[in-house]
């Protein structure tokens, strides 16, 4: 069976004054799948059939001279943008839009989306790619248009969009797409390649064409696609298109990323590996077994996989590396060895794995692309028709970086440039040394910095209609602990939330104890520096919403956890610190905001960290009626990673992988101090908590004195200079807000002081 949740909102909407207050609950319909192994019916990813010998040869030479035609003396590639116009076949019974297969004009518009951030090399996911691939991410330099006009010149009601009624076919008796006498693949694709796309089927020299429909649950695929015939080619294999067959089929919920879906295959990537294959792409183990075939890229590395079938691909949402040099094979080109010495690139389009763990085009592949836009029968006028009418525009660059970072960790950029074609891009930093991208052509490369300063990085896009450039300034600052600072992977901004788990798969919390019998939730942390530092103690969001929630008996347990380990394959073996705390201390302890509470916990012995990674960790209540509620990101947010994790069936797994997500972070807040005597080892460090941190101005103070002082708090920037300072009288236990949105953005640090006792706090203001 699969495991269901729906989200439920808390109560309450905490305005910009009060206690945690850039975090907000917020109300969401989605409902999610968390899938047991062995349950779901594995559909086959591709039924695009491999082409034959004398195909790859003639093709490969087409390659290798539209390199040495485009090729500069760096050995750099030219890029030509193309917009391919789109047609969208969807075939239907005569049902109703909206009623499946008559899939709505929004699911196939939020398929063409994502085709195109996949071709752009900025898809879903994308920032996930292995550290050594991430060079190798490519733009294309194609994106897809929905065509404005039929093959007659009328303007299409539903641009891009022709629906047709099967029961118009003719020359055939059964003519649903699903009816049992099309139950096999073979059957299925005689029908839809003898019948429906003959007849259907536009001009393929100036649309791609696409197929959805229903099929019946025993054919079991995805999609298939036609390689592309080229005009210097004689005998074509069958493999290739025709006037009447050229395009690919996709099933209706696999096609789109909203709508009428199927997980894991809900995210648009059934289109995005067959127009792989419309392209010239071959998959990437080379459909000849394990370590047996080349896909002709230098730069997807010889692939093991699994046993299949077919023997070499993946399934599911492996984790990198898999298989390290275990490989070796000829290039297909040269003939030179390369070896899968970083392990499998599983996380290329061509591959079969779900479609939130594939996000990647090569540089090579783009080379086998462009060579078929520029060569093939039915690829090489599309988009000189006008037919999607698209204006041409000059680029407007821009993008966004965050105001601070670390040395030796990794900044992500997010790329908001426009222009018609769709721009290449140029990236560049002043100063430039000590500064590496990690691909400073991409759309949107990672940079890296080594040393302390400020940085302006600049990009460059353009198009055959000139060029822009755009700049942001980044501070990054050496972030080795010289003081106390509490962690937070959920950004003051983001929306927390609760998901509950249907009453009929047992109820309960995804975030918390439920039907599904999960023990443990956790938060994967990493920072620079951090290696050596003490973690002394975690500040938890809990819901607890009266009787609903976190709660129970007083003198149930839940226990408060660290673990070593790492963010791909999680906790690693026993807990190093394992403190047990009654419901009711958390209940008694907590600072109540509405239906939040926090609570900050205190271990009874610091943990000294061995790496810069580690784990927070909520062991559940077990006994009925205890209930332990943690607060949660929504599903999918873009500016986390996948570092939300639980413990369920005894293994460890990411929340995005059970439930077929991108990403979720739970509110377990971990304090790390220096291991250094003096500040580390003040008193204060464990009775007053100071967050959200990094935030956005607000920020938050909960105490829990253990004598009544009067309390000074003074807030500096990094010159030294005071940008914020109080006295709390007579302070034991309490809140304190302040306001320090008017400030520039960047690094502060708080010191709150008593007449004998000192801690200072660094927080970031972003």
């Amino acid at each position: 069976m699969k495991k269901q949740l729906l989200t439920m909102a808390a109560l309450a909407v905490f305005g910009s004054s009060a206690m945690f207050a850039q975090h907000n609950f917020v109300n969401s319909n989605a409902t999610f799948t968390k899938q047991q192994d062995g349950a779901m019916t594995v559909k086959e990813r591709c039924s695009t059939l491999p082409p034959e010998e004398a195909w790859d040869v003639e093709f490969n030479k087409l390659v290798e001279k539209f390199k040495a035609e485009h090729t500069d003396p760096t050995g750099r590639a030219a890029v030509v943008n193309y917009s391919i116009p789109v047609v969208v076949h969807v075939i239907h019974g005569g049902v109703a839009v909206g009623t499946f297969p008559n899939i709505t004009a929004a699911q196939i518009n939020s398929q063409i989306t994502s085709l195109n951030n996949d071709y752009a090399g900025t898809g879903l996911n994308v920032g996930n790619v292995p550290a050594v691939f991430a060079s190798l991410v490519a733009n294309t330099g194609i994106q897809f248009c929905m065509a404005q006009t039929d093959p007659g010149g009328a303007t299409l009601a539903e641009p891009g969009i022709h629906r047709f009624d099967y029961n118009n076919l003719t020359g055939v008796t059964t003519k649903n797409p699903a009816a049992a006498a099309y139950n096999t693949p073979a059957t299925f694709q005689s029908f839809i390649n003898t019948y429906v796309k003959p007849q259907t089927i536009w001009d393929p020299t100036k649309y791609m064409n696409i197929w959805v429909t229903d099929e019946n649950n025993a054919v079991g695929l995805l999609g298939y696609a036609t390689f592309p015939a080229a005009s210097t080619l004689t005998g074509l294999p069958g493999g290739t298109g025709t006037s009447t067959t050229d395009g690919l089929w996709c099933w209706g919920r696999a096609f789109g990323t909203t709508g009428t879906l199927s997980a894991p295959y809900n995210k648009g990537r059934t289109a995005t590996h067959e127009i792989g294959h419309w392209l010239g792409l071959r998959h990437i183990w080379g459909d000849n077994g394990q370590c047996g075939a080349t896909d002709y890229c230098v730069d997807t590395p010889p692939q093991r996989g699994t046993t299949g079938p077919p023997a070499g691909c993946y399934y599911g949402s492996p984790t990198h590396p898999q298989n390290a040099g275990t490989c070796t094979r000829p290039d297909g080109t040269a003939g030179a060895n390369v070896t899968n010495t970083n392990g499998d690139m599983f996380m290329n389009f061509m591959d079969y794995t779900d479609d939130i763990a594939m996000y990647m085009f090569t540089p090579d592949q783009t080379l086998r692309i462009q060579t078929a836009m520029a060569n093939g029968t039915h690829r090489k006028f599309l988009g000189t028709h006008g037919i999607c009418n698209t204006t041409p525009a000059a680029p407007v660059a821009a993008f966004t970086i965050p105001a601070t970072g670390c040395t030796g960790n990794a900044v992500a950029t997010t790329n908001n440039s426009t222009g018609t074609p769709t721009p290449t891009f140029a990236w560049s930093s002043a100063p430039a040394t000590g500064v590496s991208f990690s691909n400073a052509t991409a759309s949107a490369p990672t940079i890296t910095f080594t040393t302390p300063g400020t940085y302006t990085i600049s990009v460059t896009a353009t198009n055959t209609q000139g060029n822009n450039s755009a700049n942001q300034t980044i501070v990054i600052t050496n972030c080795t602990l010289t003081q106390c600072d509490t962690l937070m992977n959920l950004a003051d901004t983001n929306t927390i939330t609760i998901y509950r788990v249907p009453a009929a798969q047992g109820g309960g919390y995804l975030s918390g104890n439920n039907g599904y019998g999960d023990t443990h939730k956790g938060e994967y942390y990493t920072q620079s520096g951090i290696s050596g530092s003490q973690v002394t103690g975690v500040i938890t969001y809990f819901y607890a919403n009266g009787a609903i929630g976190t709660g129970g008996n007083p003198s149930g347990t839940l226990a408060f956890q660290l673990y070593t380990g790492n963010g791909t394959t999680g906790p690693a073996g026993t807990a190093v610190r394992n403190d047990n705390v009654t419901l009711g201390t958390i209940a008694s302890g907590g600072f109540a905001s509405g239906a939040l509470l926090a609570y900050a916990h205190t271990f009874s012995t610091p943990y000294t960290l061995a790496a810069n990674e580690f784990h927070t960790v909520i062991q559940l209540p077990t006994t009925t009626g205890d209930t332990a509620v943690v607060l949660s990101s929504l599903f999918n947010m873009t500016n986390l990673g996948a570092t939300g994790w639980e413990k369920w069936n005894g293994a460890w797994a990411t929340t995005a992988a059970n439930y077929s997500q991108t990403s979720m972070a739970f509110a377990i807040f971990p304090i790390v101090c220096p291991a250094s005597v003096g500040l580390a080892a003040s008193e204060l460090n464990s009775q007053i908590a100071v967050f959200p941190n990094p935030s956005t101005g607000v920020i938050n103070m909960a105490f829990a004195l253990s004598n009544q002082s009067d309390v000074k708090i003074d807030v500096t920037n990094m010159l030294g200079q005071s940008v914020y300072t109080s006295l709390e009288k007579a302070m034991s236990a309490g809140t304190k807000t302040i306001d320090l949105s008017h400030v520039s953005k960047g690094v502060y640090l708080v010191t709150i002081s008593t007449g004998k006792d000192k801690m200072v706090r660094k927080v970031v203001i972003d």
